[in-house]
C-alpha cells in the first residue's frame, strides 16, 4: 500500500526484472487512470471504479492471498475495495526479482515510470483486512 498523487498512468510498486518484464513478475500500477495488478504471463486484475489519476492524494493497496496455485487479488482506494479477481499465480516465485518503487522496466507497462508522487510505501508479509486498510487510509 502507499499514498499516491498523479495525473497519469505508471507503476507504483513492482517485483520484476530490471531490464525486461519476466514471467511471474508482479506489478501494481495505474492504467487508464485506475489501479491494476499484473503477473507476467499469467494475467491482469483491474479496478472497475475509483479513478486515482486525478491529481489528488489517494491511499492505494493491493492484497494477494495464495493457495493451491491460485491467488485472490483485491484492489483498494482510500480504504474501499474497488476491484479484484483470481489469477493462477500462487506457484510463481518472485523472490529473486528486485523490488522497485515507481518503476517496473522499459517494456512494461506502457507507462513504466510513475509521473507523480508516492509516499509511505508499505509492504506486509501478510494480508491486511479491510478494517486495517480503512484505518491506514484514514491517517
Amino acid at each position: 500500500c502507499a499514498w499516491i498523487r498523479t495525473e497519469r498512468d505508471g507503476t507504483l510498486l513492482a517485483r520484476a526484472g530490471r531490464d525486461e518484464w519476466e514471467q511471474g513478475g508482479k506489478a501494481f500500477f495505474v492504467r487508464d487512470g485506475r489501479l491494476g495488478f499484473d503477473v507476467g504471463w499469467v494475467g491482469f486484475v483491474g479496478a472497475q471504479r475509483a479513478p486515482v489519476a486525478d491529481g489528488r492524494w489517494h491511499h492505494v493497496a493491493v492484497t494477494v492471498r495464495s493457495w493451491g496455485g491460485r491467488s485472490a487479488v483485491s484492489l483498494y482506494v482510500d480504504g474501499e475495495a474497488v476491484g479484484g479477481g483470481e489469477l493462477a499465480a500462487g506457484q510463481l516465485d518472485d523472490s529473486g526479482l528486485p523490488l522497485q518503487i515507481g518503476y517496473t522496466n522499459d517494456d512494461f507497462p506502457a507507462e513504466p515510470g510513475l509521473a507523480g508522487e508516492i509516499d509511505d510505501v508499505q509492504h506486509y508479509p501478510y494480508v491486511l483486512g479491510q478494517d486495517a486498510l480503512e484505518r491506514l487510509a484514514g491517517q
